[in-house]
C-alpha cells in the first residue's frame, strides 16, 4: 500500500512513534511517504528516504514553556517571539494562518502520492483532508477528550476538532487498554464521544523491558 504518514511536531514523542511505526510498515512492504514540520522533520528525515516538510503548527513559547494567554491570542494574531537559538526576535504566524498553510502544504501532494490510506498522528489537517478526499484515515493519539467531566461549553474548540475524530477509519491510543491505561483522564468517555467501536489500545510503539 502506497501511505501518506502526516506527524505533528508539537513535542517529539509523535515523531518518535512516527519511527518506530514507519519501520515496521516498510518491513511490511509499505511505501511510506513521511510529512512533519521543524524539529520532528529533521527526526524523520534522518531515518526515512521519503520525507517531506510542512508548515509547523506551534504554541507560543520561551525558554521558560508555552505561554497560555499569548498562545490563545496568537490564534488569530501574529506576536513577536524572542528567538533563543538565533539570539534575536521574530515574529510568530497565527496558529490560524499556520494550519491554513499546513492543510495545503499536504493537499499539493495528493495527486503525486495517491495515497491508498492516510495515517495521522496527532494531525487534524491531515484528518481533514483525508476526509476532504474520501481516503481511508487512522488517527493514532491519546489525547481526545480532556476536559471529560466539564461542561461542553468550556472546551468549543475540543467538539470543533471532534468532528474529524468521529468521522476517521480507524483510532489507534498508544497506551495500556482500560482498566491499565496511563492516559484514562487525557482520553474521556470513548462511548460518550460516540467512537468506542472504532477505537483500539495497542499499547507502547516501544519497548518496555530492561535490556
Amino acid at each position: 500500500m502506497r501511505l501518506l504518514y502526516a506527524c505533528s511536531e508539537l513535542g517529539l514523542g509523535h515523531a518518535s512513534r512516527t519511527a518506530a511505526l514507519g519501520k515496521r510498515l516498510e518491513q511490511r512492504g509499505h511505501e511510506v511517504f513521511f510529512f512533519s514540520g521543524g524539529k520532528a522533520y529533521g527526526l524523520l528525515k534522518r531515518e526515512f528516504r521519503n520525507v517531506y516538510p510542512v508548515t509547523p503548527i506551534s504554541w507560543y513559547e520561551n525558554t521558560s514553556g508555552i505561554i497560555t494567554t499569548a498562545s490563545l491570542i496568537n490564534i488569530l494574531f501574529p506576536l513577536p517571539v524572542y528567538n533563543s537559538e538565533t539570539d534575536r526576535f521574530e515574529v510568530k504566524t497565527s496558529s490560524a494562518m499556520e494550519t491554513i498553510h499546513r492543510y495545503y502544504d499536504l493537499r499539493k501532494h495528493i495527486y503525486e502520492i495517491k495515497p491508498d490510506a492516510l495515517i495521522a498522528d496527532g494531525d487534524l489537517n491531515a484528518l481533514r483532508m483525508a476526509q476532504r478526499w474520501k481516503i481511508p484515515d487512522i488517527y493514532i493519539t491519546n489525547v481526545i477528550r480532556p476536559s471529560y467531566g466539564f461542561s461542553p461549553l468550556l472546551s468549543p474548540g475540543e467538539r470543533i476538532t471532534e468532528r474529524y475524530v468521529k468521522k476517521c477509519t480507524k483510532i489507534i491510543i498508544p497506551d495500556n487498554k482500560p482498566l491499565y491505561t496511563v492516559c484514562e483522564y487525557n482520553i474521556g468517555d470513548l462511548h460518550n464521544v460516540g467512537i468506542a467501536e472504532k477505537t483500539e489500545f495497542v499499547g507502547s510503539f516501544f519497548g518496555t523491558k530492561p535490556t
